[in-house]
């Protein structure tokens, strides 16, 4: 999954099933792609029916008998500053989302984008005033991906709070309740001040990178301003609740909405808070995403909600249920992000065997507490940032391997640059899919481009996937009663390059056909019986000793 800066959408889902039977259907989309021209678009269709979740297995699906299970990849798009969209029309390698880019993303198998919905391009002067025209272009951008069968999760991104403070997040308007004192002694107390635009009174960028973002949820600006939103201080919870009923009022009705992601990487109001293993999220986000929820529930009862603990509290939150509480389980997902805090300055791990530890601990301290607690869903929004060297393909495929032992949907950051405020890595663009120069960094494309299930037509067991061989396996108890079929996407360029080999156990236990390039459709057989366990291998072909021979000659006498 990829994800572009400050707003990015991702998909998974579940549903509330008949406890009696075994039902399921799992939907997993992804989306990529190799250069910006010449491709052939292929298209997925968007359900019309709204996502689920499962409160059993966790897992997001249709609200039919049937559930799904979603591996998704997805990615994130955020752009910081008006008009806080990509370009829609024009390719870029750096700030565009077309028609060329979706259909990229979709021949890499990306299913879902986490895409920025911005506070400030909702309400850009005051807590009265909708911009409706911003509204306009989000819906467009949301039709875009719907038309390359691409799911949208709406997130409200912010990093460090406001751009007066070198990151994103609130309006202007929000972050001047704080004073004219708060805001020209930031970044106190780590300095007495800091070189300003003019014209703006923002940091200028260049100072801000002289040190990394996350030293600057220490200063005092900015742990105000989360006090000020967490306590309703001037109205801004009140303002905040407003922003989501108006963007959840505009999408209530697009089934191709996977869901609103309430607030990114939420960060504590003062020291003394976060030094209390989930204080922050008892006290503070429970309550202020309790009213977000009823703020969304006003207008749209149907769309899943993704809520995100203190971004401190990494080993257990203080949430006891989700934003709705129990009865809205089918309809809430716990979102979480992984990232190894022992890296080097392109983001890169330093030591293979303390990100594994990191990483592992991380993601199982989360599910477990996910499941303990009955949150509703969950699923792993945000990870990444890596380079393409080798290190940082290892992280990523670590990360995607864990992902797929617990069936967990993830989220790559990110996609492209998109004028991202807060990355202090060099060159800025070491986290996309696109060098400086806009060259694509394919060893970072093909790592994320895995093989996947994006529909099971049944309760799915377990799936790997072998980055070095390219063998895949999907172990699953078929449900026949499901009209629907398995659907498996794989890379054929990248990963199977001279064709590929089924093996279903039982044998001939599926049939299987391929309309769409990249995908495979598998449908029980008519001896098939229902709540059989498939095992469905995928493997690549080695190519004929003949065309090795001839490609050698090639290669060695006509050069």
């Amino acid at each position: 999954m990829i994800t572009l800066p400050v707003s990015s959408p991702a998909i998974i889902s579940k549903c509330k099933c008949d406890k009696k039977k075994i039902e399921a259907y799992s939907l997993i989309t992804i989306t990529s792609s190799i250069n910006s021209h010449s491709l052939t678009t292929t298209t997925l269709s968007i359900t019309a029916r709204q996502h689920v979740v499962d409160p059993g297995t966790k897992s997001i699906s249709e609200p039919t008998k049937a559930f799904v299970e979603n591996s998704a990849l997805t990615y994130k798009l955020v752009l910081n500053i008006p008009p806080f969209l990509p370009n829609l029309t024009d390719f870029d390698p750096q700030n565009s989302l077309t028609t060329d880019d979706l259909a990229n993303l979709n021949k890499w198998g990306f299913n879902v984008i986490r895409f920025y919905a911005a506070w400030m391009g909702v309400y850009p002067h005051s807590s009265t005033e909708i911009n409706y025209e911003y509204l306009m272009q989000l819906s467009k951008a949301v039709s875009m991906m719907e038309n390359h069968g691409i799911y949208t999760l709406l997130d409200c991104h912010q990093d460090i709070f406001s751009r007066f403070f070198c990151g994103e997040g609130v309006p202007d308007w929000v972050a001047i309740f704080e004073g004219n004192q708060t805001l020209m002694t930031f970044p106190f107390p780590l300095a007495l001040n800091i070189t300003r635009e003019p014209d703006t009174g923002y940091p200028i960028l260049e100072e801000c990178l002289k040190r990394s973002f996350g030293q600057y949820y220490l200063t005092e600006a900015v742990t105000n301003g989360f006090k000020m939103l967490y306590t309703n201080g001037n109205g801004t919870r009140e303002s905040f609740a407003s922003f989501w009923r108006t963007v959840a009022n505009q999408f209530a009705n697009r089934s191709s909405v996977l869901g609103y992601e309430l607030l990114n990487e939420p960060s504590f109001p003062s020291l003394a808070d976060v030094l209390e293993i989930g204080r922050v999220d008892q006290e503070y986000l429970a309550p202020m995403y309790k009213q977000l929820h009823e703020a969304i529930r006003q207008v749209d009862d149907q769309h899943l909600i993704f809520f995100e603990p203190c971004s401190f509290d990494l080993l257990e939150t203080g949430f006891t249920e989700g934003p709705g509480g129990i009865e809205y389980n089918n309809r809430q997902v716990f979102s979480y992000h992984i990232y190894c805090l022992d890296v080097n300055k392109r983001g890169d791990p330093k030591s293979d065997l303390i990100c594994e530890i990191n990483d592992l601990i991380l993601m199982n301290a989360r599910i477990a507490e996910a499941r303990k607690k009955k949150f509703g869903g969950m699923m792993l929004t945000e990870f990444g940032g890596l380079s393409n060297s080798t290190e940082g393909i290892k992280e990523l495929n670590r990360i995607m391997e864990f992902a797929d032992d617990q069936l967990q949907s993830w989220s790559y950051w990110q996609f492209k640059k998109y004028g991202d405020l807060t990355t202090s890595v060099s060159p800025a663009t070491t986290e996309s899919f696109y060098t400086e120069d806009g060259k694509l960094e394919i060893n970072k494309v093909r790592a994320l481009s895995r093989t996947y299930p994006q529909a099971i037509a049944g309760l799915p067991l377990s799936m790997s996937f072998d980055p070095t061989t390219a063998n895949f396996e999907l172990r699953f108890i078929i449900n026949t009663d499901i009209e629907k079929p398995t659907v498996i996407y794989l890379n054929e360029e990248f990963n199977y390059p001279h064709g590929i080999i089924i093996n279903v156990t039982p044998l001939d236990s599926l049939v299987w056909t391929s309309s769409i390039h990249n995908y495979y459709e598998f449908i029980p057989a008519a001896s098939t019986k229902n709540r059989t366990m498939i095992i469905l291998q995928i493997l690549p072909q080695t190519e004929h000793w003949f065309y090795k021979i001839l490609n050698w000659i090639r290669e060695h006498w006509f050069v």
